[in-house]
């Protein structure tokens, strides 16, 4: 569908979820479709920040590799709960929304139990951009299932080896 090559939808603007709805309108119109819902018809916030999720993942999900992908969409359901209820997502999205809700992956990042305060206290590091960087290591290796990110003992020896490594 238009320049977005990954974009297949088949069933009709009438069974589009509102997101999905102004975010193909936009497209037709050829027009950034956050700015468009939001300025020209002065639309709801919270559909406003869906749509621009939305854009970043049609936009950047060919050129993502499967680590980025889930990262992505992890992210994204922290913001848009009913991500799955977009029409417009990715088959592959939505194959890993439903590894998320099964339990397969973490589906945000809370579901990783250890936190800025432990990777702090544990590291014996001071808190910044470092303690940031070695969660976001963990949450991706958590997507990535490298270690058992459900059990906290096994959690903590894979951020004490990911950080002596």
């Amino acid at each position: 569908l238009f320049d977005k090559e990954m974009l297949k939808y088949d069933e009709g603007f009438e069974y589009l979820d509102p997101v999905s709805f102004y975010y193909m309108l936009a497209l037709v119109g050829d027009v950034d479709p956050y700015n468009f819902y939001m300025k020209k018809l002065r639309g709801k916030l919270e559909i406003g920040n869906a749509i621009k999720i939305l854009d970043n993942i049609v936009t950047n999900w060919m050129s993502s590799d499967d680590e980025d992908k889930k990262y992505m969409i992890m992210n994204a359901i922290t913001k848009i709960p009913k991500l799955d209820n977009i029409a417009l997502l990715p088959p592959e999205a939505e194959d890993i929304i439903f590894d998320m809700r099964t339990g397969k992956i973490p589906m945000i990042k809370s579901d990783v139990p250890v936190s800025g305060d432990d990777v702090m206290e544990i590291l014996n590091i001071p808190g910044g951009k470092k303690v940031g960087e070695i969660l976001d290591k963990m949450y991706r290796d958590a997507l990535m299932n490298k270690y058992n990110w459900k059990e906290r003992s096994a959690t903590i020896d894979y951020l004490i080896n990911l950080y002596n490594s």
